[in-house]
């Protein structure tokens, strides 16, 4: 991403449309630059706090973790086969920086690429599985869709997944508890944990010097 000064450049709106033009990228308005400026400090804040010794840096295992506090739901095959791979390129390590996470960050979440689906998305899908309309389903009918068709769960992924969900008594799924629950949990941390600590008391973004071509 490239940053274009107002004090420096003469006509920086130009600027901004000639730096696009010849890249093949379209150019962000000022609402979106402050967007994109709140998203930025949203994703440094929740990186940061896997980041406690404030290197830059986090070990590939918790990136995981970092993504789905901020509503990003990879399965661990995503993960391992998708995600590390992108951002651990030119030199896989043991870690990923700050700067190559936000860089897939800010498109993974432009693109609402791994965001968890909305209530009825959930239900319709259950639905299916459930061809008696009973409202629940057992724990073969849940590991059979879950680990045999599309982005396969890995087995602990399947285990801890049951144990999460199921019923204790009845030991099935109650599906449509489970899709509401779900999706107001997901609101709530993303409005109260995330929206409300990242962006709340800070300056708002100044777009009047620097404009940004994406």
């Amino acid at each position: 991403q490239r940053r274009v000064h107002g004090d420096t450049e003469p006509a920086p709106s130009l600027q901004v449309e000639t730096i696009s033009m010849s890249e093949g990228k379209r150019v962000l308005g000022e609402e979106e630059l402050a967007k994109m400026d709140n998203l930025k400090m949203i994703i440094r804040d929740a990186f940061s706090l896997f980041d406690k010794e404030g290197k830059g840096c986090v070990v590939q295992e918790e990136v995981g973790a970092v993504m789905r506090y901020l509503n990003q739901f990879p399965s661990e095959a995503q993960l391992v086969d998708v995600i590390l791979p992108e951002i651990q390129e030119d030199e896989p390590t043991a870690f990923v920086t700050y700067e190559k996470f936000e860089k897939m960050m800010l498109r993974v979440m432009a693109e609402h690429e791994y965001e968890p689906d909305d209530q009825e998305t959930l239900l319709a899908a259950f639905r299916t599985l459930d061809v008696d309309r009973k409202g629940h389903l057992t724990y073969d009918q849940l590991k059979a869709a879950m680990t045999e068709n599309g982005i396969a769960f890995r087995e602990k992924e399947m285990e801890d997944f049951w144990q999460f969900v199921r019923d204790r008594q009845s030991n099935l799924f109650y599906y449509e508890d489970y899709a509401a629950t779900l999706t107001r949990q997901n609101e709530e941390h993303w409005n109260e944990h995330i929206l409300k600590t990242t962006v709340a008391g800070r300056p708002k973004t100044n777009t009047s010097n620097a404009k940004r071509a994406a």
